[in-house]
């Protein structure tokens, strides 16, 4: 931070020039952005777009809309997260158009495609613009939308796509999904099935697998246990039992740890068929994608209270710096987040203890477009510091990764931090900064001391 310093002409010069050039840089990938998509170069579009996106969060509504076809594991999930906390980002939809036009013309079905995605986002009509756009070019993309998009859902549009992409994993599930809406039973889709889960070599969404888990178990009444964990936890037993065993047993290796994985984590948390289906995995697609087997191992033993050896996993995780697949990074904080709510509600300190791990973990493999995630994540990491008395590591990590002018919500554990540290003036100060970026908590705090001390004179 600069204070109080006069630049010399130089200097400015050269911030001119850098801002010049980033400006440039910018404008040169919005290109590419546009140029690549126009070809369906999805994952350079892609790529291309993550870099705008840090400087232009609208950015990120085409990435979503791009991942429907090119999907990636947990993609859409953080994008939609991210979109959620930018709000800025629709207030800039028009934006895309125009650039759109600037790269590639007003004239292409991509333009056309961007302008419908813009006007369902506004909640106006659509359809013709879609239309114009399929005119020019028969896209898998626009097909896609516009089959999930109309009220009509015409499968017709959804068997083009399909010619357009063959083989493609976001179509066949749709075309799978679709069939089981209308015919209401997994076995009039076996050639859908057969597709997707057999012949198809790329992994599905993280929701894909557990919608096919939901499928396979049928509508069933829940009946919880508990409470049954040695300090008062309740019942994180088994709660449904896959019983398609017959397909489960044609998938692809690949398929059957994605699919093993969802019905050992929260939701359907069922070990022993997720180990019986993992038996049938090769070790090196184990060793390939280690982290989704990392988690269920965390969970299956989180559910059979063994807190010992989660915290044993929970280091070993952070010992292998990279990830297997790239947006796991979600999955790491989830599962920190419950261990630390968990071992706060009942006092489970192996727990408290693992989940700053698991933070550190979801940390380290942010993408570095994700800025909200990043600031957000080392909070949290942060806290649980905190809490396990780590008042010194607690409050570096705050200083030196979390940019309190957008996330000043950091100012609360530095606070407290700095006064575990016995450092006053410090706490004095990012306490003084909580209560300037959030008045209220300061009116709430002082009334409920203000009624507690006439409650004690009473």
């Amino acid at each position: 931070m600069i204070k109080g310093k006069r630049m010399r002409l130089f200097g400015n010069i050269v911030i001119l020039y850098l801002l010049g050039t980033g400006a440039f840089a910018i404008d040169s990938n919005v290109d590419l952005f546009w140029k690549n998509w126009e070809k369906s170069d999805y994952q350079r579009a892609k790529n291309v777009g993550e870099t705008v996106s840090l400087e232009r969060p609208e950015y990120l509504i085409p990435l979503y809309y791009i991942d429907q076809i090119d999907t990636e594991k947990g993609y859409q999930e953080v994008i939609q997260q991210l979109l959620d906390l930018q709000k800025n980002a629709f207030a800039n939809i028009d934006r895309l158009l125009e650039d759109c036009k600037n790269s590639i013309g007003s004239d292409t079905y991509l333009y056309y495609f961007v302008k419908a995605v813009i006007q369902n986002l506004k909640k106006a009509t659509w359809e013709d613009t879609i239309d114009k756009s399929l005119k020019i070019k028969q896209s898998a993309d626009a097909l896609l939308y516009r089959f999930i998009n109309s009220r009509e859902h015409s499968i017709e549009d959804l068997r083009q796509a399909e010619k357009i992409l063959p083989w493609n994993p976001s179509l066949l599930f749709i075309n799978l999904r679709a069939n089981l809406i209308m015919a209401k039973d997994i076995s009039n889709s076996f050639d859908d099935c057969n597709y997707l889960l057999i012949s198809n070599k790329l992994p599905l969404t993280v929701n894909d697998y557990r919608y096919l888990g939901q499928v396979f178990i049928g509508i069933k009444s829940l009946n919880i246990i508990g409470p049954a964990g040695p300090n008062g936890e309740p019942f994180y037993g088994e709660l449904f039992h896959v019983t398609n065993w017959t397909l489960i047993d044609q998938m692809a290796p690949l398929h059957k740890l994605f699919f093993a994985c969802t019905i050992g984590y929260d939701g359907f948390q069922n070990s022993s068929d997720a180990e019986r289906i993992l038996r049938d995995v090769p070790e090196e697609l184990l060793e390939q994608y280690r982290d989704e087997v990392y988690i269920l191992r965390i969970f299956e033993n989180f559910n059979s209270y063994n807190y010992d050896k989660v915290l044993s996993i929970a280091n070993e995780v952070v010992s292998n710096k990279g990830l297997s697949s790239r947006m796991i990074y979600n999955e790491y904080y989830n599962m920190a987040y419950k261990l630390e709510m968990n071992g706060m509600k009942y006092k489970i300190k192996l727990l408290i203890m693992a989940a700053p791990l698991l933070y550190q973990k979801a940390f380290e493999n942010i993408p570095s477009w994700a800025g909200f995630s990043r600031n957000y994540i080392a909070y949290e990491w942060a806290r649980s510091l905190y809490y396990n008395e780590r008042y010194r590591e607690a409050a570096d990590l705050l200083e030196k990764n979390v940019d309190l002018s957008s996330f000043s919500f950091g100012t609360v554990i530095l606070s407290w931090s700095y006064y575990r540290l016995n450092d006053k003036v410090k706490g004095k100060i990012y306490e003084d900064l909580f209560n300037k970026y959030f008045p209220d908590q300061k009116k709430i705090r002082d009334q409920f001391y203000s009624e507690l001390s006439n409650i004690n004179a009473k």
